[in-house]
């Protein structure tokens, strides 16, 4: 369509509202990645993030607006939005003017001064600050060891990395992969033969890293074995901040690769939270071959959780 077409875009005016999913604009154009409500199914397995379409954003008139001078719009992934359509009935060029409240899962800001001590599943509500100043829910804290319920691990992973700063497809990737590697069990100890690794993702003694879990725990005076311990852990690898004695984050690097990441799924691209996991975090022989089968895991993982928050927090 051509835009010259229409002397005034206002006749093919067409308005709507969104979800944002991403805001890593890969062009560094400050545009928001959004799934619109009436026009792209919620479901990620009908439409993978990977094909949502980016849309600009209005500045607010305080900004330069000309020779690069403005602010990068500031919002983020599972803020709501709306905007309109440049193109109108069209409707392949949208356009956000600004965001909506919403009842939401707080803000770290919000988690980090909150009291709150909930038992219960609702997404919506804040939790305790573990160690390595982690947020967690005794949702995820109560799981016991020996409970081996797949569908409540697989739900409270979920809640654990959303609340710890990962955008819900990126958390996918991550449970997806612990999914496969141990089906959430903290005790299980790998099928390899010569190969003792243990826990949710199978942490290797043969290159330190179930040492290096046994210590964090030892640290922070947590039981290396509680399903708690071994999440906080595996954020602790990829982004978590140094303690005497622990040695901090050892993966930022894969942590790095997973801020770029918008999608579950696609294959063997950079954009493929599940993908960066298994290649470069679990590292398994033939992680290309095993992909198909986590990127499975982790579509289960986005879906049930989104269902829950639908239910909990009324998110479209």
């Amino acid at each position: 369509m051509n835009l010259k077409d229409f002397p005034y875009y206002g006749d093919q005016f067409r308005w709507f509202i969104a979800r944002v999913v991403n805001n890593n604009d890969p062009d560094m154009l400050g545009r928001v990645q959004i799934r619109i409500s009436g026009i792209h199914s919620p479901s990620q397995e009908d439409i993978p993030e990977i094909a949502l379409p980016w849309a600009s954003v209005i500045l607010p008139s305080t900004e330069g607006g000309t020779s690069g001078i403005g602010r990068i719009p500031q919002l983020l992934p599972g803020s709501l939005v709306v905007g309109f359509f440049i193109d109108g009935k069209t409707s392949q060029v949208p356009l956000v003017m600004g965001s909506l409240n919403q009842i939401e899962v707080p803000s770290d800001v919000q988690k980090t001064g909150s009291s709150v001590n909930s038992d219960t599943s609702d997404l919506t509500r804040g939790g305790n600050i573990g160690s390595d100043g982690t947020v967690i829910r005794n949702q995820v804290k109560n799981i016991k060891v020996d409970d081996t319920n797949i569908d409540k691990r697989r739900l409270a992973a979920m809640i654990f990395f959303t609340d710890n700063g990962y955008t819900p497809s990126q958390a996918a990737g991550i449970v997806g992969n612990l999914e496969a590697e141990s089906n959430f069990s903290t005790t299980v100890v790998s099928s390899v033969k010569a190969e003792k690794s243990q826990g949710i993702a199978q942490w290797n003694p043969a290159i330190g890293r179930l040492q290096s879990l046994k210590q964090f725990a030892k640290n922070y005076n947590l039981n290396w074995q509680d399903f708690h311990t071994q999440l906080q852990f595996v954020k602790h690898e990829l982004k978590g901040k140094p303690k005497s004695g622990d040695g901090g984050s050892s993966h930022s690097w894969v942590q790095r690769k997973m801020d770029s990441t918008s999608c579950y799924e696609g294959g063997v691209i950079k954009s493929n939270a599940t993908w960066i996991i298994c290649k470069y975090y679990e590292a398994p022989k033939d992680a290309e071959g095993k992909l198909k089968q986590r990127e499975k895991y982790a579509r289960n993982a986005y879906t049930q959780f989104m269902q829950n928050y639908k239910t909990s927090a009324g998110a479209g």
